[in-house]
């Protein structure tokens, strides 16, 4: 698939998944959570790397950082 397929929508998607992670990791700090905060810490790291190669349109490094944050995603 072409990196500006679909007008560049894979970096805006990646971005707004990034933030449902980062309240999802602050509601497990404040004690709300589940015990989930290794998991969530390990997905941010991978999305971490997704979101910015995505950006640049290296959707080969972010589908893979991607494939192992669902990985991850399989313990919660």
């Amino acid at each position: 698939m072409r990196p500006d397929a679909f007008g560049g929508v894979w970096s805006e998607v990646l971005n707004e998944a990034d933030r449902v992670l980062v309240a999802r990791l602050e509601r497990e700090a404040s004690g709300e959570g589940e015990g989930e905060d290794e998991v969530l810490q390990g997905m941010l790291a991978l999305m971490d790397l997704a979101c910015p190669s995505a950006a640049e349109g290296n959707l080969t490094q972010a589908v893979t950082s991607l494939v192992l944050c669902e990985t991850l995603a399989l313990r919660l």
